[in-house]
């Protein structure tokens, strides 16, 4: 798992190894090959929430592509993030 995500994760949630397990086992079974990508999405969708974080990997294995759009766009036409970059290059979130 990147330094940044897991940073992420230890900011937003408040059991941090709980959310960090979830998402090592997501990984584990996930393969995709944008994992870090998909990760960063997951992590920023669940806002610190186990519940969503569940939801954000649900929606990733069902419409990875879909789910990643929904994520850097925002529902705008333009990209507004770009989770191939670390959290530190991407802005304020």
């Amino acid at each position: 798992m990147q330094p940044d995500i897991v940073e992420k994760i230890n900011k937003d949630f408040d059991n941090p190894g709980e959310a960090l397990r979830i998402l090592e086992a997501f990984v584990l079974i996930s393969k995709h090959p944008e994992t870090d990508r998909v990760c960063r999405a997951v992590v920023f969708g669940a806002k610190g929430d186990i519940k969503k974080l569940h939801e954000c990997i649900d929606d990733s294995f069902f419409d990875c592509r879909g789910f990643l759009h929904q994520a850097e766009y925002a529902g705008t036409n333009d990209q507004v993030y770009d989770f191939n970059q670390l959290f530190s290059e991407i802005g304020p979130l």
